[in-house]
């Protein structure tokens, strides 16, 4: 529909057919998400247990590099699905973007795939709270809540195929390309100056 946007794509972006598989996979298993989740909430109790009386890892790089990592593939990902919901908003109406199918929505092409990697990304997203424990930084309960309410609420919505996923997961890209440079530039010390306002 806009061929500007497509001569910026990769062609891994438009295999779809590793989609459907996961999908029978995740919808015949509902099981996944909160096996991970109990493994992630038995790791932070026990990895704070265990940091108890030992000193800080000095992993300030590695968490750059991951901040940086995730700050990239954010950003990439809010460019490939935000012009698809924007599209949508301009087009169809409210009840259309509320109640539709998301397949009528936005397809099965390069758009799709993002809104699957999105959905892997939050298992990959809980390694976040290892950089926590394993510096010794205060771990509070909004962090831990939101890493497994943001799981499952992105699981439920891929298996149920539910029309706002598209748009949720557009905003939480751009968030997140936003908070994990933030997150990068704190590892590297580098002090921003909009930070002294």
């Amino acid at each position: 529909m806009y061929p500007v946007l497509g001569k910026t794509h990769f062609d891994w972006e438009f295999n779809t057919e590793y989609i459907f598989r996961f999908w029978t996979v995740m919808d015949a298993n509902p099981w996944i998400p909160f096996l991970a989740c109990g493994i992630y909430v038995v790791a932070i109790f026990w990895g704070q247990h265990y940091m108890q009386d030992k000193p800080s890892w000095g992993w300030r790089k590695t968490l750059a590099a991951w901040s940086f990592f995730l700050s990239v593939f954010s950003t990439f990902g809010f460019f490939r699905t935000a012009p698809q919901v924007i599209h949508n908003l301009y087009y169809y109406g409210l009840r259309d973007n509320v109640c539709e199918s998301p397949y009528s929505l936005l397809g099965s092409g390069a758009v799709a795939n993002w809104g699957f990697v999105f959905l892997l990304s939050k298992f990959a997203e809980l390694f976040d709270t290892f950089f926590i424990v394993i510096h010794k930084k205060p771990l509070i309960f909004l962090h831990w809540y939101h890493h497994i309410t943001v799981l499952y609420c992105c699981w439920h919505t891929w298996v149920n195929e539910t029309p706002t996923g598209l748009i949720f997961c557009a905003v939480n890209f751009g968030v997140h390309a936003i908070m994990y440079f933030y997150y990068f530039l704190m590892a590297m010390r580098i002090k921003p100056k909009v930070c002294d306002v």
